[in-house]
């Protein structure tokens, strides 16, 4: 039997945490780094909502060596609307150095678009019938030896193009710099991996990502689903424990700043993450 957990990330300022690059990491080897995944999205007035499923990110080097960044048949959807000048974390993975020039993104050729009036349209970004879609990104990322660097794809809304002939979406997605961001949200499923102290753990990836540490935010909540009970600490938290972690992601120190924990015992999960607040600036 699944279980849904449903997570509701609120727009804290206090909670806000910026992207960055080229800061030291403790890692056993010199040949590689740890690189945030992120993406983003511009302003547009056309949909109130736009729902899309990646799949898989991989970088791609100049001699046509790719490594994934994230990887996942079930995928992540996304309501990219919602991710105005914030950035959401896809993952964070460990590897090998050097400078990355392309980026495939595989998503679900599925886009749900959904106008001001509440109107929905199902489309797809291309005809070929194939349940995939694979958009590459030029762009440059550089890894650098136990450093952290983060990789921003902004979907900008604003030049997807919609043909209602075919029903088809033209989507344009580009590298970004991670700096220019607000906030990154995170939402993570994997395993307790350390429980540090009653306000921190360490939590494994489902997606055998680089370990993330969290830190409870005063006003978090960890709520065990099997029993509804909720604590304000990590007293409920154990090694092996699967959890999803929702809150704000801070790339340079790798860690969750969490607004919500909630624990899944025996089941798998499935996370649908929508963010809520207020809008106070469009830079």
């Amino acid at each position: 039997m699944k279980t849904k957990l449903f997570l509701i990330i609120p727009l804290i300022a206090s909670l806000a945490a910026c992207s960055g690059s080229g800061d030291s990491i403790s890692s056993s080897g010199s040949s590689t780094g740890t690189v945030s995944v992120l993406i983003t999205d511009n302003l547009t007035l056309a949909y109130s909502e736009v729902w899309v499923n990646v799949q898989a990110i991989t970088a791609i080097d100049a001699n046509g060596q790719a490594v994934d960044l994230y990887r996942n048949t079930t995928g992540q959807t996304h309501n990219l609307s919602q991710l105005v000048n914030i950035g959401a974390l896809i993952d964070a993975q460990t590897i090998a150095t050097g400078t990355y020039t392309t980026f495939d993104i595989l998503m679900d050729n599925q886009i749900q678009l959904v106008d001001p009036a509440g109107v929905t349209t199902s489309a797809t970004f291309d005809q070929t019938g194939n349940p995939g879609f694979t958009l590459s990104v030029t762009g440059q990322l550089v890894v650098d030896a136990n450093q952290v660097s983060s990789l921003l794809l902004d979907f900008d809304l604003q030049q997807f193009t919609y043909d209602v002939a075919t029903n088809t979406v033209t989507p344009v997605v580009i590298q970004q710099d991670p700096t220019t961001l607000n906030q990154t949200i995170a939402t993570v499923n994997g395993q307790v991996q350390a429980v540090n102290s009653p306000t921190q753990f360490v939590v494994t990836p489902a997606t055998g990502g680089a370990n993330i540490t969290v830190d409870l935010h005063a006003t978090a909540t960890v709520t065990d689903t099997a029993t509804a009970t909720v604590a304000a600490d990590t007293t409920p938290l154990a090694i092996g424990m699967q959890v999803t972690v929702a809150g704000t992601y801070d790339a340079t120190n790798l860690s969750i700043t969490a607004s919500a924990v909630g624990i899944v015992t025996g089941a798998s999960i499935t996370i649908n993450s929508e963010v809520e607040g207020i809008v106070t600036a469009f830079d």
